[in-house]
């Protein structure tokens, strides 16, 4: 039973440090010009500096948004096997239970615009 027990541990923490290493990866982007005002009133920046800084903003904003898009299908394979080998350890009660919690934390994912996001670190 112990065992049991830390093979369950070990794959709840397994399945948390993938979401987080995944929301590290993918953070959520602030919201557009956020950033930009900030640097700008912190730093004191001229117009002509506050120009050319919303331009790199934006091409690395694109980059970043393309890498995202191109490694999602990656990242998604990952949480998905972890959770499948989640629920293979877990007996029915506690994978109906598991099942729950997966559908509560992606209800929370969407309400925040983020359905294809990580799980949460606390639920």
């Amino acid at each position: 039973m112990t065992r049991d027990w830390k093979a369950v541990a070990g794959a709840l923490v397994a399945g948390i440090l993938i979401g987080a290493a995944a929301q590290r990866a993918f953070p959520p982007k602030p919201p557009k010009g956020r950033m930009v005002a900030h640097i700008t009133r912190k730093l004191k920046l001229s117009p002509e500096q506050k120009q050319l800084l919303q331009r790199i903003v934006e091409a690395k904003r694109r980059r970043m948004d393309a890498l995202h898009e191109e490694n999602k299908p990656k990242v998604q394979a990952v949480r998905e096997s972890a959770r499948e080998e989640i629920r293979a350890i877990l007996t029915p009660e506690q994978q109906r239970r598991f099942d729950e919690m997966l559908a509560r934390w992606k209800e929370r994912r969407v309400k925040h615009g983020r359905p294809d996001g990580p799980m949460p670190h606390h639920p």
